[in-house]
């Protein structure tokens, strides 16, 4: 009789905690489908997930020449816009002239060495002083080669897509050589050029400058909305 008893006790007790558990996860279930529905997320962003050893060699990358490419997160990864690199090799310029003491505009060229360096020609007298400074800011460095390369893409996009177009419409037609001049034009210009940066009045803009002195491309602030 007792052993009845206690067996029935704990059959109850059992039950009554799976219906508590149950209740408790179709609260949160309707927790979580409310907060989907006031934000428009799921409720699992942010998770993260741990990849087992073997795991992460299966998902490696190795190219066909036996050499492994490094897998770079999501979250890592950085979005990279000529204006928003504008904008923070402005602030970062500026903060510069501060830290040199040079008060006013400043004009300065760089050329990108071949150890990654960058030479810098200005017309202030402290030239050599903010090319050490530039060059020891890896993350000013890293901005301003953004800003070359953007600013080398657009120049060329056109070119290159005018090439292409010419290429399509020629269709099995053989292709004159001369179609390819432009873009070739395009990139041996902006080669030649030095990358000019002008701090103005505290605004930053970019242009190309070319052995005869010509401007062209480069990045300038965006317009006011009107």
């Amino acid at each position: 009789m007792t052993e009845a008893i206690g067996s029935s006790a704990a059959a109850e007790a059992a039950r009554v905690l799976a219906a508590a558990q149950q209740a408790s996860q179709r609260s949160t279930a309707a927790g979580a489908a409310a907060q989907s529905a006031a934000t428009g997320r799921s409720g699992n962003e942010g998770d993260s997930v741990t990849l087992s050893g073997s795991a992460q060699e299966i998902v490696k990358l190795r190219t066909a020449d036996g050499k492994e490419v490094t897998w770079i997160s999501l979250n890592d990864l950085e979005v990279i816009t000529p204006q928003g690199d504008r904008s923070k090799a402005e602030a970062a310029i500026q903060q510069m002239m501060a830290d040199l003491d040079i008060e006013g505009d400043l004009e300065l060229s760089i050329k990108l060495r071949e150890d990654g360096s960058m030479a810098v020609t200005s017309d202030d007298p402290r030239a050599a002083e903010i090319e050490a400074a530039i060059n020891g800011d890896p993350a000013l460095q890293k901005t301003l080669r953004n800003m070359h390369m953007s600013s080398k893409i657009a120049y060329e996009i056109p070119a290159m897509r005018e090439m292409f177009e010419a290429i399509r419409a020629a269709g099995d037609k053989p292709v004159s050589p001369d179609l390819f001049s432009t873009a070739r034009s395009a990139r041996e210009r902006t080669e030649a050029a030095a990358y000019a940066f002008t701090m103005a009045g505290g605004i930053l803009t970019t242009a190309f400058v070319d052995p005869s002195g010509g401007r062209f491309g480069g990045v300038v602030p965006e317009a006011e909305p009107t």
